[in-house]
């Protein structure tokens, strides 16, 4: 099989070149199969898939859903948090913009590398509360004034915080009492410390909303402003929406809203270590450092970087693909091996599964040559 590479001074600012699956070493048959699963609704509400290798689109299909019948009258608070109201979810108000939930976090992890390489931030092991008003934090230990951003990015800042034991759904949910409260900033800043920082890994969306305020403060402008300068306008994002939280801060745990083919860009950015259109957007070693398993053994044949999952095969232990989960099935599944990019996203809530992102990224890399 002969396989097409688009040269590398290609990017796809414009628009995603396309290719046939089998011009670039991808047997179609395995895909169509995930298609018509997926188009069957045999996963539930899987609202696309996006393949690309090589820097070209080789399966791009949206499966539409009626969110109003599907959820609606459970819940009819106008809302951007109320997750059962389709005005809001999964889609931004009729648009095709879609909630990215978590996968958020990874992508404000690329604004953080752009403010360290435009020199705003001075390093990730600046101290976290050098940005706060320390007279107003409780619980104020000598463990909590040594957390750094490098904790942040790690999940490892050692706050008494469980966000994964219970279902989001949950009333009793950590992060569910974070948004419903008036204050996520601090709601997160006066959780007592469980742990010395760096030593334990603990899911906590409240620590990448954090980043929020600190990139505000470093660069002079909101999340959502920085981005569409520095982030999405070089990579020709032009349409996005990012949720404001409490204190009106873009949500950087779970707000932003983008097109399959634009939030594959951000992977394609990080497929090419970083660079775009001959700019390095991000510092040298960023993408690698981001990539390394900071936190190892985290899940099941998983480690954690800065703010990225690292998902691993079994023998020899490497890493298989850079991941981006985020809650209701969406993801940013990114091999540099093979160079390939994975997309899906959907919304499977309450009573409904995710997509098990595992088993796809295996079916999707059986199809690989």
């Amino acid at each position: 099989m002969t396989v097409h590479r688009f040269p590398l001074d290609h990017w796809p600012t414009a628009r995603w070149p396309c290719a046939a699956p089998s011009e670039v070493g991808i047997e179609a048959a395995p895909i169509l199969a995930l298609d018509a699963e997926f188009a069957r609704g045999d996963h539930g509400f899987v609202d696309g898939l996006t393949i690309i290798r090589h820097g070209a689109i080789v399966f791009d299909r949206s499966y539409p859903h009626d969110y109003a019948t599907a959820y609606g009258g459970r819940d009819t608070t106008l809302s951007p948090y109320n997750y059962l109201h389709p005005a809001w979810h999964p889609y931004y108000h009729g648009t095709d913009l879609h909630t990215l939930q978590s996968v958020t976090k990874s992508v404000t992890a690329v604004l953080v590398g752009m403010a360290l390489a435009r020199h705003e931030l001075p390093t990730l092991d600046v101290p976290l509360l050098q940005y706060f008003d320390t007279t107003a934090i409780d619980h104020l230990d000598d463990r909590k004034q040594r957390i750094t951003l490098r904790h942040l990015l790690t999940m490892s800042a050692g706050l008494d915080w469980d966000e994964l034991s219970v279902p989001y759904e949950d009333p009793t949910n950590v992060c569910q009492h974070m948004e419903q409260s008036a204050d996520w900033v601090g709601f997160t800043l006066n959780r007592p410390m469980a742990y010395e920082p760096g030593t334990v890994f603990a899911y906590n969306s409240g620590l990448s909303h954090l980043l929020s305020p600190i990139l505000l403060h470093a660069t002079g402008s909101p999340v959502d402003a920085y981005a569409a300068t520095h982030l999405f306008q070089p990579l020709g994002i032009t349409d996005f929406h990012w949720k404001r939280a409490p204190g009106d801060l873009p949500d950087t745990q779970s707000g932003l809203y983008l097109r399959r083919t634009d939030l594959a860009k951000i992977g394609y950015l990080y497929l090419r270590d970083g660079w775009w259109e001959g700019h390095g957007l991000v510092p040298e070693g960023w993408v690698q450092a981001s990539t390394r398993p900071a936190m190892p053994h985290v899940r099941p044949h998983t480690d954690y970087g800065y703010h990225w999952w690292l998902l691993t095969d079994e023998a020899p232990r490497r890493t298989a693909a850079w991941a981006a989960f985020g809650y209701g099935g969406q993801y940013l599944l990114l091999v540099p091996e093979v160079a390939v990019i994975l997309v899906v996203t959907g919304w499977n809530i309450a009573e409904y599964p995710d997509v098990d992102p595992y088993v796809t990224l295996h079916r999707i890399l059986r199809a690989v040559r």
